[in-house]
Formats: structure tokens, C-alpha cells, sequence
């Protein structure tokens, strides 16, 4: 990985413009995400640590200390900052005299010419709808990008919130929340230059591969693709198909669907990730697109070999990937054991035809002579036999691959009115009864099958209590001048 540098820093020394008073206490606004209504409400906090990239405030009612606060403080500047920098960093130049990376330009937006450089982390115990044995899900922490912004209960400030029930501060599975906040905070700078946001899959996926890159092995997000289906209580949809691409359609159908798209996201990124060494991941932040051709673009500039011209093909060598596990080329994951030994999830038996919706697959297994349907709108097929896909008219072994290769994969809603809508295409699937197969578990994470808690987004946990949009802000108008706009990639 490419280590930023920055030349400049912003000039304040301490500065502190995001709480009401000056000093170690204060009122912050935060997010009540209990109910379907994005609600705010006020907390009490004091700051119990800092150093010279960080504050780390809490909520006077958390029972934080300050040892576990300076735990806190301490992670992020020893193990988090510079592995995020190194993996999704690149440098945003604002004049010829200012230039900064990702991190230190969200405080840039949040403060001006008055930013000291400084992220602003809240320990607290995050209000959502988490029930032990009864929504077994919560937010571990958020980011929201209102409170860079001079608008309604921001906090004018770069901030991340933090759980502290039942999340623990300072711990492995909390550095890791937050972690993938952070990367949301960076994936942001990319969203106030373009105009656009990163479609929701993209900006998850990163983060899912923010975990990670701050642990340095793999997490238990494996664990739930793995053993989806396992349990009698709780069960994924992944051998319906349901993966990341339509980020959060089938909470509906399943309470815990949304684990499935965290769960595919971290292997699709992985596969990227082993593809690219690593490098895909900062340009596809710094990337001028916002959707999966920003990964392809990516991609493209980061693998030697065969390009990419489209979704279609990308999607189904992954998803070949996931059934083959070679030790080289496309279809498998190089050299890393843990991620060729993950379980391949058939179809279930008993029917001919499954509904899928964009980006979603599923292996249908081949036990006799079967011919290979022609492509069909936007479902494709693949047969997959021996260690490759093959396009052949039949094969009398191995699976045959099903697949919904439309792009369009978001709810479009203007002044309240929705304008678009993903919808499920048919494909054809053998309907033959899937095999049994064994299962790996990995990683310190709970996200396994068994029981919880199950860390979820904000948005994640508003869509799940009703609200459509999730976690949003309309409006962005970030007013930067045009001629700020130049990213300046660290290549």
C-alpha cells in the first residue's frame, strides 16, 4: 500500500467548534433510531481523552472512564488511523497551499479554515430497537455526514458515534466499528466532490473491508455466509440468492436478511482486494463514479490482465469464484485458505424456477445430462464444471449458475414519490435437492447463525423499524468552488 504524506496541515491548534461551550463539557446532538422516524435528541458529554488526531468525548450517563476513553484515543491513533489511510486513503488538494487526505478534509468541510486535523469520537449507548432474544440487532456505531454541514442537530464537527451497550469501547469488535465508520467518514470526501453519493453496497462494502484491514485477519462477517440456514431461529436467504447488490430489499421477507448483503459484501471485496493487492480500494474511493463502475473502472486500473467492460461478467466470475475456490486466477481467492474453504449455498430443491433480484445468483446442482438456458432479459447462465464456467449448451455435472445481471438496484424517490423500483426476474434452476457441506467458522465477530448481537447500520436499523430511506440527508450542498475540486491520487 502507498503511505500518504501531507504537506500541509490545518492551522489550528485546538479548536473545538462542535459543542456549545468550550472546555471538557458539553451538549452534543445524536440519533434516536428506536422507532421508523429519524429522530434527534440532546446528550451530556464530557471529553475524557484526546491526542493530536482525536478527541474522545462520552455521554455522562455511558459509565465510560477515562482509561477506557484513552483505550480508545490510543487504538485509533496506534492501530486504526494509518492502516485506513494505507488502504483508503488518497490526498484532496484545496489550494496550492493546503492539501490533505480524506480523513483531515472532512474536518476541512466541518470547520474551515479553522479545522485542527482532529476527529471527534462519542461513546454512548446508542438508542435503537435491539431486544436480546427478540432483535438480536444493533448499531454499533454510525457516521453521519449532516454534521458536517451548517443544518438542523449537527454538531458541525467530523464525528463518529460508538456503542456502549452492548458494544464494549476500546475492545477488538468495537476498534473494529469503529473502523468501519471511518471509512464511511473518507468514502464521504468522494460524495462532497462528486455530487453523488456511493451506492449503498459500495460504501458497505469498504467498510465491511475496514474490519479487516484494522484487525488484519478475517472476521466472523464470514461466519453468518457460511452457516446461513443453520439455524431454526435465525435464517439467511443466501441460497435464494440475497447478496449485496440491492442493499436491504428482503428485511421484509427475513428480519435478518441485511446480514446476508454484510456477509457477501466482505467476499465480493475480498475477491477484489486479492485480485488487485489491495490497491482497488482507495481508487475506487477516489473514483468520479459512484456505482459499480467505479469498481470496474477500479479494477481495470489495478489487475493486470483481461479487463472488464461490464457488471454482467464482473458478477459472474465472482460468483464462479465462490463455487470453484481456485488457488489462482479469477475464480477463487489466490492463496487464502480460510476464503477457499467457504460453503457453496445450492438452490433449494424442488422447483425449476427461483426469483432474483439485481445481483443476486444462485448454483443450482447438476447431477444428469441439462442444457443451459439462453440468456432471458437480464437472468444470464453459466455451466459450472471442472475449474472453470463453460457456455456450452449442456453439462451432465457440477451446477448450473443463475444469475440477475440488471444494474439498476436502488428505489429512486423524489419529493416523496417514488420514481423507480428494483424488481425480481425468473430464472431457471434445476431443482434438484442440494448437497450437505461443511461448514467453517472464523473470526471474533458475532455474526454467525447462532446467536447475537448482530452489528447493523443505522440506516440498516431505521429500514428494518420501517423507515423506506433509511439513515439519510437531502439536499448535500457542500458549496465548495470548483476549482477545489481536484483530487490529487496517491500514485
Amino acid at each position: 500500500m502507498k503511505k500518504i504524506t501531507i504537506p500541509v496541515i490545518c492551522l489550528s491548534l485546538f479548536l473545538i467548534t462542535c459543542i456549545e461551550d468550550f472546555g471538557d463539557h458539553g451538549k452534543f446532538w445524536a440519533a434516536d433510531f428506536s422507532g421508523s422516524v429519524q429522530a434527534f435528541y440532546r446528550i451530556d458529554a464530557k471529553l475524557l481523552a484526546q491526542n493530536d488526531i482525536c478527541y474522545v468525548w462520552a455521554d455522562k450517563k455511558s459509565g465510560v472512564t477515562e482509561a477506557i476513553a484513552q483505550q480508545v484515543a490510543n487504538s485509533y491513533k496506534m492501530s486504526i488511523y494509518e492502516k485506513m489511510l494505507d488502504a483508503f486513503g488518497y490526498e484532496i488538494v484545496i489550494t496550492e497551499e493546503l492539501t490533505l487526505n480524506n480523513i483531515q478534509f472532512a474536518n476541512w468541510l466541518a470547520k474551515g479554515d479553522d479545522c485542527d486535523g482532529k476527529i471527534t469520537i462519542m461513546l454512548l449507548d446508542i438508542k435503537d430497537s435491539y431486544e436480546e432474544g427478540k432483535n438480536d440487532s444493533y448499531v454499533a456505531g454510525y457516521f453521519w455526514s449532516g454534521n458536517l454541514l451548517d443544518t438542523p442537530h449537527s454538531n458541525k464537527c467530523d464525528m463518529i458515534y460508538v456503542d456502549t451497550k452492548p458494544g464494549m469501547p476500546g475492545g477488538m469488535e468495537s476498534n473494529e466499528t469503529l473502523s468501519h465508520e471511518l471509512q464511511h467518514l473518507m468514502n464521504f470526501a468522494g460524495t462532497a466532490l462528486r455530487g453523488n453519493s456511493t451506492d449503498t453496497w459500495i460504501d458497505e462494502g469498504l467498510s465491511v473491508t475496514a474490519e479487516w484491514v484494522y484487525r488484519e485477519k478475517h472476521t466472523g462477517r464470514i461466519n453468518w455466509y457460511n452457516e446461513n440456514g443453520k439455524s431454526k431461529q435465525i435464517k439467511g436467504l443466501i441460497d435464494k440468492g440475497n447478496n449485496f447488490f440491492v442493499w436491504g430489499n428482503r428485511e421484509k421477507e427475513n428480519q435478518y436478511a441485511v446480514l446476508d448483503d454484510y456477509s457477501t459484501a466482505y467476499l465480493f471485496f475480498q475477491w477484489l482486494g486479492l485480485q488487485s493487492d489491495r490497491e482497488i480500494y482507495w481508487k475506487i474511493n477516489a473514483s468520479d463514479d459512484y456505482d459499480y463502475n467505479a469498481v470496474i473502472k477500479a479494477f481495470n486500473d489495478t489487475v493486470i490482465g483481461t479487463k472488464y467492460e461490464d457488471w454482467e461478467t464482473m458478477l459472474k466470475d465472482w460468483l464462479a469464484a465462490n463455487y470453484f475456490k481456485n488457488s489462482s486466477g479469477r475464480y477463487g481467492y489466490k492463496d487464502d485458505t480460510v476464503l477457499n474453504n467457504v460453503k457453496i449455498h445450492y438452490a433449494p430443491g424442488g422447483s425449476k424456477t427461483i426469483n432474483l433480484f439485481p445481483g443476486e445468483g444462485v448454483y443450482s446442482k447438476v447431477t444428469e445430462l441439462t442444457s443451459i438456458p439462453r440468456q432471458s432479459g437480464n437472468i444470464y447462465y453459466a455451466g459450472l464444471t471442472g475449474s472453470s464456467p463453460v457456455s456450452s449448451n449442456s453439462l451432465s455435472s457440477g451446477a448450473l449458475l443463475t444469475y440477475n445481471a440488471n444494474t439498476y438496484n436502488e428505489e429512486e424517490y423524489k419529493e416523496g414519490e417514488k420514481k423507480g423500483k428494483t424488481t425480481a426476474e425468473s430464472g431457471v434452476i434445476t431443482g434438484e435437492a442440494p448437497p450437505p457441506s461443511v461448514i467453517v467458522t472464523v473470526g471474533s465477530r458475532s455474526a454467525g447463525a447462532g446467536l447475537g448481537p448482530f452489528p447493523i447500520s443505522a440506516g440498516d436499523m431505521l429500514r428494518q423499524n420501517g423507515k423506506k430511506d433509511g439513515f439519510t440527508f437531502d439536499g448535500i450542498d457542500l458549496k465548495i468552488p470548483d476549482a477545489y475540486r481536484k483530487i490529487k491520487k496517491n500514485e
